[in-house]
């Protein structure tokens, strides 16, 4: 059991920080950003999806923190798959 708090501590931490890095250091949550979403969503339901995603910082950081270990993951295997 403390095997299962450790890992969702893990998780939810780093999801935090690649939220954080998304929202501050790659300077991805932008008005430019918010404008290319709203361009490349068909009208209705995705359109909709994508703003209410993109409301506020805090809908963000939730996001990456539910997904936690899966961007860093992605990231790795395109380096891996790059060399």
């Amino acid at each position: 059991m403390i095997g299962l708090a450790y890992f969702l501590i893990i998780w939810l931490g780093v999801g935090l920080l690649t939220g954080i890095k998304f929202i501050f250091v790659d300077q991805d949550y932008d008005e430019e950003f918010k404008e290319l979403m709203d361009k490349e969503t068909s009208v209705g339901m995705e359109r909709n999806l994508a703003n209410l995603f993109f409301i506020n910082k805090l809908n963000v950081l939730a996001f990456f923190m539910l997904i936690g270990l899966l961007p860093l993951i992605i990231r790795v295997t395109k380096l891996f798959k790059r060399g």
